[in-house]
């Protein structure tokens, strides 16, 4: 009899051809590298974590979430910074205590919202929602404060406002795009403010008077925008005079045609992203060319607007284009590479609508995620920058469904990692010692092998002993009071086990084991006479409410030959 040590903790990678490495999936789990390698093994595979819910009733979907670093100096964490949450058409500012209040409403598409906060005095947040920006004096207090919508600036030589779809922050500018345009847009520096509003995207222009050496007098109404050059004039006779409006602040993506459906500020650069091309500008210190191209790329697109986001200087999202249609990329503002796997282009190709995917990331631990949805196909993905490996995400509905992963626009606020809900009006939070999801259903956890033995001989498995986090369960008691003397979820949970003799094509019956009551930390998860096959691959499921780690599988068997 032989045995196999199997680390049993791969990521997920799915093909067609299921004769070579089968259908490898982890569904609610990701592999963690140890930092030491003094152990058995050097990576663990760890369950999702929970979720609880802190407020609820908001009056719509969660849109977004943002975290403003400028307070009112008055108020409950006076000049720290405050969370606003957007949820269906309701705007809410929401206290580290977790209290809130209502300050306003911005029309409700249904799609996200995107954030920018400029630094002006006093400072604003802007929200643009369904082809509007709305802003927010971040300095007055609550009972004052109110949700305004700007006037928006007439398009480039048009008689016509501008139709923003996004809007990003850079340098104390505020930008935006004009849906079905290739136009960007920028605001004056510390723009708005609340003063001017109406003009923030046209340029500020100081009118001089003097008095010339020759004795002529110039006004303002000469419109003498720039001071005279000096000894021009005589002295003691140059007046500043009001600021007039001069001309919009507009850039035209000229490297290509093509209309911008996102727009995004990372470090010094802006990202304005087409449906077939992106182009990288730098900012440069420059009042009045403040953005110079530093990239461009004819071939990678956006297929979904919402699939933008950033973390630690990496831009990612769903590209279309003639090189990598429905895959993932990720872009420094120097270059840009895929991330996503043959297996999940294929699913996304699949879907019958794309368009509606959103993204966000968040870091948890170890761990910097990026976290795609396709609503409309009920899917979630997740990839791992720190492990560079894929899972899957799911929650279970009210009706005990898997639909894609609720939780949506993470921050971490109050030492805490916040989400929406991106289908419910709840905010929420991430709880590492709950093991369902914020609705109470359980997290389905499972992990699906390559083929483990791939000899092609057929061998006889008598074991597959699983190393867990055996004991950890948190369910004391055997019996429920309430539950009419049933016993509980979780007082002894169990593992689920699944055998493919065909390298996945075709999946026997369940075999169950357990994984230790609390403080069983010796419980052995043990399945037994698992018969004769050939191209061996398995299946884990895990449901209980109780932590669900694998380390690594023993395998004992015997080889039979051809």
């Amino acid at each position: 009899m032989k045995k196999i040590l199997n680390s049993f903790t791969g990521g997920s990678s799915k093909y067609k051809d299921l004769d070579f490495v089968s259908h490898e999936e982890n569904f609610n789990m990701f592999p963690e590298t140890l930092e030491s390698n003094e152990h058995y093994t050097n990576k663990v595979l760890k369950s999702l974590t929970g979720s609880r819910t802190i407020l609820s009733q908001l009056g719509g979907f969660c849109r977004g979430l943002y975290i403003a670093s400028t307070s009112p100096l008055t108020s409950y964490n006076a000049g720290t910074p405050l969370l606003y949450g957007v949820y269906g058409s309701k705007v809410y500012r929401i206290y580290n205590n977790f209290s809130y209040d209502y300050i306003g409403d911005v029309a409700d598409n249904s799609e996200p919202v995107s954030f920018a906060e400029t630094s002006g005095v006093p400072a604003h947040l802007c929200i643009c929602s369904s082809f509007n920006i709305y802003t927010i004096n971040l300095e007055t207090e609550s009972s004052l404060v109110s949700v305004d919508v700007m006037e928006l600036p007439k398009k480039a030589g048009e008689l016509v406002s501008i139709r923003p779809t996004m809007i990003t922050a850079l340098n104390y500018r505020i930008i935006c795009n004009d849906k079905d345009s290739d136009y960007f847009y920028y605001s004056e520096l510390g723009k708005p403010n609340g003063i001017n509003n109406n003009y923030a995207f046209y340029k500020y222009m100081t009118r001089y008077t003097f008095m010339k050496k020759d004795g002529t007098l110039v006004t303002a109404d000469d419109n003498q925008y720039y001071p005279p050059s000096e000894g021009s004039y005589v002295e003691g006779t140059l007046v500043t005079e009001d600021v007039w409006m001069g001309s919009l602040n507009y850039i035209k993506a000229e490297f290509r045609s093509d209309n911008i459906v996102a727009i995004k500020a990372m470090d010094d650069y802006l990202f304005v992203i087409g449906y077939s091309s992106y182009q990288v500008y730098r900012w440069q210190d420059n009042i009045n060319i403040p953005f110079i191209t530093s990239t461009k790329n004819s071939s990678i697109g956006c297929k979904a607007p919402y699939s933008v986001s950033s973390i630690n200087n990496k831009l990612i999202f769903l590209g279309a284009s003639s090189v990598g249609t429905n895959a993932i990329w990720v872009s420094d503002g120097q270059g840009i590479e895929k991330i996503s796997s043959a297996w999940i282009e294929e699913q996304i190709e699949s879907f019958t609508r794309t368009d509606d995917a959103f993204s966000f990331c968040y870091v948890d631990g170890k761990h910097t995620f990026y976290v795609i949805s396709f609503p409309s196909a009920n899917r979630t993905y997740c990839y791992d920058f720190d492990e560079k490996e894929w899972h899957t995400r799911a929650t279970r509905d009210i009706n005990n469904e898997q639909k894609c992963w609720f939780p949506a626009f993470a921050v971490k606020y109050s030492d805490k990692i916040i989400m929406g809900a991106f289908n419910e009006d709840k905010l929420i939070y991430l709880d590492k010692n709950k093991y369902t999801d914020y609705n109470d259903k359980v997290i389905e956890r499972s992990r699906t092998t390559g083929i483990i033995i791939n000899n092609f001989k057929k061998v006889i498995i008598h074991s597959l002993e699983l190393i867990i986090s055996s004991g950890k369960t948190n369910v004391e008691k055997e019996y429920d009071d309430q539950m009419n003397g049933a016993t509980p979820e979780g007082y002894n949970p169990n593992v689920m086990l699944i055998t493919s003799a065909d390298g996945g094509y075709t999946w026997g019956g369940e075999k169950w084991a357990k994984a230790g009551r609390i403080g069983e930390y010796n419980s052995r998860c043990i399945f037994r006479n698992l018969g004769g096959l050939r191209r061996i691959a398995f299946k884990v499921t895990f449901t209980d409410p109780a932590p669900f780690n694998i380390s690594k599988a023993i395998i004992d068997y015997t080889e039979c030959g051809r």
